[in-house]
Formats: structure tokens, sequence, C-alpha cells
């Protein structure tokens, strides 16, 4: 039995490691099958990723009573009818533009002339003392004995190569597979595309029936969410980019850079690739405004027509547009269309982004791939609370208070104190209780909090006003330690300037407390203790103080009730306490309607 139970931890911690390799095999089983299989998968993510496109031509078709069908053939004949003018332009402007590209050898000469009468400066210098180098080290080889060389270097073996002549079907095969690849990927395409968009929910209805057993609320869910982001982001997209095009091909056309529709299409084709594709489809126009212009101005021109047509797009056209629709984050889009570009090639460049969206939408919903959710989303990694924490148990205090005060500028200070300030007190309080952490660190944890609080986010905003009357008078009691003092002093910044709060220390004793509160007469008796634990000791003061002064008011600020909120509430009413407070949102609010709602009764009376 002993050696039973002595076996049982190791179990355990090989459990760990075991599914890490697991995961890691399965990675990468994933990655061999789809780099393997780009004959079945390319067709498959392309047609799908059309489909998303005209999905939403599709859906207004049937909007307006067409037929499916009809509706799917009407908008794939416009789409193909669109696209080969759109080719046969394109081709035609390429063409003319390779049969006139020996004109522009006068200018590139001129300019390369140019280019090297300013080759004198520090620069021109650097060049020919790298030449000089160059010619002399030349020199020494030509110098070198023959005999030397003979000894060194083996005899020469004349080679011949005869080139094997193909056969007449070998010649059929050459010449036509770059023609017949692409045209039957082409078909096979547009046929899955037109299927997709026929049975849409009987694809839709099979993965449902094919991943979703005892999870249909999840699978449907991560569905909606992908279909919706991906096709809003790429018929979106779709047409910011061609107002991009069109932009740009009118702005080329105004320079006068020859072939501004051929430049403005492939700018529009272009901008699919993420972060590069303003720049690579910027090179071509501005090489030849460069090559076919005599002065400088056209291709500085080119060059500031791109900047800053890319820079209005993506710093006001999508975001307005667009939005966080992808929900990715930029350093993730960037890493994955580095990955799908190793992987497929310029198709996996054009495809990184609505694959990038189907992975983190399926790690949003599924639980045991929320690391891609973790990895490729765009919302904030850690939650504030546990942002502030993990930096201060890092000893980082001044990241610390900018994520405190950050919080502070989005949001109100009550509300601030309890999803922030208030969990951060609580994990510590609770890994100080399992021995996670050493009493210095939580002390550290502690009095940093304190300290920024006091000295750093405290706004001189409530100032009592001229003509106020006596401000009430609260006793603060810290029951246990120096995260009460804290809860105290979060309290004193939420209170109306009407109020005044007196905090004691935590060294103060049950029977000092009696003492201060004969000596102060306070309005109210504030008693804060924020768990774990400490309940036993609160109910203790609350019961010893409401036995000698039954007429005042205790209010205790507990926080974070728990899921025995209710029950721990009911005790301490019991002992003594007219009101408890779990959080500071309200605080102020229910110290005033509740604790003198009587005595402001009798005063008006």
């Amino acid at each position: 039995m002993a050696n039973l139970t002595r076996g049982r931890p190791s179990s355990l911690l090989l459990q760990e490691p075991l599914r890490t390799f697991l995961y890691v095999a399965t990675a990468t089983l994933l990655v061999t099958i789809l780099a393997v299989g780009q004959a079945v998968f390319i067709p498959l993510a392309l047609a799908a990723m059309i489909a998303f496109i005209l999905n939403t031509p599709v859906a207004a078709l049937e909007g307006k009573g067409l037929h499916r069908v009809a509706s799917v053939v009407t908008v794939q004949a416009v789409a193909l009818a669109l696209l080969a003018a759109f080719g046969y332009a394109l081709t035609r402007q390429f063409s003319e533009f390779t049969t006139e590209v020996p004109l522009y050898s006068a200018s590139i000469k001129s300019k390369l002339a140019t280019l090297r009468e300013t080759q004198k400066g520090a620069l021109g210098k650097i060049q020919d003392t790298m030449d000089k180098v160059s010619r002399e080290l030349d020199k020494q080889e030509k110098n070198t004995p023959a005999l030397e060389r003979s000894r060194t270097d083996p005899p020469a073996q004349p080679v011949s190569i005869v080139p094997v002549e193909p056969n007449d079907v070998e010649r059929l095969r050459l010449l036509l597979e770059p023609v017949l690849r692409p045209i039957a990927t082409a078909g096979v395409v547009l046929i899955l595309t037109g299927f997709m968009l026929v049975r849409r929910e009987d694809l839709r209805n099979r993965l449902i029936r094919l991943v979703g057993q005892g999870r249909i609320t999840v699978t449907t869910r991560t569905l909606d969410e992908a279909g919706h982001r991906i096709s809003t982001f790429l018929f979106t997209q779709l047409l910011i980019n061609v107002g991009f095009g069109i932009c740009a091909a009118a702005g080329l056309f105004g320079i006068g850079v020859p072939y501004a529709f051929l430049w403005g299409a492939t700018a529009a084709f272009l901008r699919f690739v993420p972060y590069l594709g303003a720049l690579l489809a910027l090179l071509m126009p501005a090489a030849l405004a460069f090559v076919g212009s005599p002065g400088w101005w056209p291709t500085i021109e080119t060059v500031v027509l791109f900047g800053a047509l890319d820079a209005l797009t993506s710093n006001l056209v999508e975001p307005v547009l667009i939005g966080a629709h992808t929900g990715i984050s930029s350093l993730a889009l960037l890493v994955s269309t580095m990955f799908w570009t190793w992987l497929w090639g310029p198709i996996g460049l054009i495809l990184s982004t609505p694959l990038t969206v189907c992975m983190a939408a399926v790690g949003k919903h599924v639980p045991r791939m929320e690391f891609l959710a973790v990895l490729l989303g765009d919302e904030p990694p850690l939650d504030a609370d546990v942002a502030l924490y993990q930096r201060l148990l890092a000893s980082d205090e001044d990241e610390a208070s900018d994520i405190l005060e950050q919080e502070l500028d989005k949001s109100e200070r009550a509300a601030v104190f309890d999803r922030v300030v208030l969990p951060t007190l609580v994990h510590a309080g609770l890994d100080r209780l399992h021995d996670d952490i050493s009493p210095a660190e939580c002390q550290f944890v502690l009095h940093t909090i304190g300290d920024i609080l006091r000295h750093r986010v405290v706004t001189a905003d409530q100032k009592p006003p001229a003509t106020a009357v006596r401000a009430r008078h609260i006793l603060g009691v810290p029951a246990r330690n120096d995260a009460d003092e804290i809860a105290l002093e979060m309290l004193s910044q939420l209170l109306d300037p009407s109020w005044t709060l007196e905090p004691l220390t935590t060294a103060t004793l049950a029977s000092e407390v009696v003492l201060a509160i004969d000596e102060k007469a306070p309005d109210v008796l504030c008693i804060a203790a924020l768990p774990p634990g400490g309940l036993n000791h609160i109910r203790y003061l609350c019961k010893r103080v409401h036995a000698q002064y039954p007429e005042l008011p205790i209010w205790v600020l507990r926080g974070d009730g728990g899921a025995d909120a209710r029950k721990m509430v009911q005790q301490l009413t019991n002992d003594g306490a007219q009101q408890v407070a779990t959080s500071f949102a309200g605080a102020t609010t229910q110290l005033t309607q509740f604790v003198f709602a009587s005595a402001e009764q009798q005063a008006s009376a």
C-alpha cells in the first residue's frame, strides 16, 4: 500500500510531459498533412474564402425573391465576367508594358549616371578603397607560380554533357501542363464554391453532426461567429481594396505614370497581403516613374501617394468599416502570415487572415483549444487584477502603478477597486494562506498597493465646501492585517465630503477599540476585514461593541463575500452589525441610506 501511495505522485508528474508531447505530435502531424495534401486543401480553402465573399450578394438576391440556385449562378457569372474583363485589361496593359521596357534604357542610363556622380563623397572614397584592395588581391592571385598551383590542384578532367532530347509526348506535356493545371484548379474551385453556396445549411448541419455531438451549442456558436467574422471581413476588405486601387490608379494617372490601371488593379489585389501589400504595390509604379521621367518629382509623388493612401486606409477607413471584426492581434496576424506563406506559398499568403480568424473562433469556444484564442486573439491576455498582481510579485512597482492608473482612467474609482484592487488583495491573502508566497512578498504586495493608492492615484477633487456643516465621523477598524487598512484607505477615497474617516491600526486590540469609541464618539463604526478568513474576529468585535454601545451603528466592510455571502451577512447582522458591504460600488449610498436612515427621519420629524 505504501508503494502504491509513493507511486501516485510520479505518475501524476508524468502526465504533464506526456500531454505536452501529444500536443506537439498532433500539431506536427497536422502541419505535415497540410503540407503534403496541398492539392486537396488549397482548392478547398480558396473555394471557402470565395464562398464567404460571395455569400453576401447571394443572400441579397435571395432576399429579393430569386431562387438560391439562380442567385448563385447569377453572382458567379457576374464575378467571372468582371474577373475576365479585369484579366483581359490587365494582360493587355502588361504586354504593352513589356514591349516598351527597352524604350526606357536611355532614361535608366541617365539616372544611373546621375547617381554615379553623387558618389564622390565619403561613400565614393570607401568604394574606391575597396576596389583597390580587390585589384591587389587579384594581382597576387595571378602572380602565383604555375608550378605551385600544379602541385596543389588536381589535373582537370574533361566532362562532356550530352542533353537528352525529349520526345513528342514529353514536349506536349511540358507545353500543356503550365496551362491546364491552373485551369483545372480554377474549375475545381468554381464547382466547390457553387456547391458550398447552394448547400451551405447542409454543410453546416453535417459539420455539427460530425464534431458537435454533445456540444451543439459550442459548435453552433463557433460556426456562426467564424462565418460572420470572415464573411464581413472579406467582403468589406474587398470593397476597401477596390477603392484603394481606384484611388491609386487615379493618382498615378494624374502623376503621369504609364499603365495606371494596371498598377491600380495590382495594388487592389496586393492589399489582401497583410502589412506588406501596399509596399509591394508601390515598387513597380515607383520604378516606372523613376526610369520613365527625366526628373525626380514623379517618383517622389508616387511614393507619397501610396504612403498617404495606405495611412488613410489603415488608420481611418478600416477601423471605421471593419473595426474589431477579425478579433486578431497584429503580431499574431503577422506570424500567421509567415506560417501560411511558408506552408502554401502565395496562396497561403492570401488565405492567412481568414484561416487565422477561423482558428481564433475555434479557440474562443472550444475549451481544449483555448490556447489558440490566447495566442491569436486581440483581447488582453490577462485580466487587470491578474496583471497587477503578477507585476507586484515581480517587484515591478512602476508597471503596477501604470496598470492601476490606466484602469482608473477608463472606469470609475469604485468599480476599479472592486474589479482590480480587491481581487489582487484576495489573491495575495490566498497565496499567503497556502504558503505560495513568503511573508515578505505578501507585505511587499500590500505595502506597494497602499503606496500607490495614497501617493499616485489620490485626487484632490473632493474638498468639503466652505459652508459645510460638521462632517460625520467614521471610526475605521482594520480587523487583522494591512489589507484591511488598504480597504479603509479605498473607502476614504470614495466617501462624500460630508464624511470623515479616522482609521485605527491593526495593532489595536478589542479593548482599545472600546476605549477609542469612548474617546472619539464616532457617528458610525466601520470594521474592515477582507477575505480569506477573519470572519470570527469580526463577529467577536460586533458582539462586544454592540453589547456596550447598542445605539452605535456598526458597518462591516467585508468585500467579495463569495458563495456564502448571504449566510455571512445574516451572521453579522445577528451579531450587531447594522449593514454589511460586500463591494465598494454604492458603499457611500448604502452608508447614508441604511445606517443613518432612522436618524435622519427623527431629525426631520
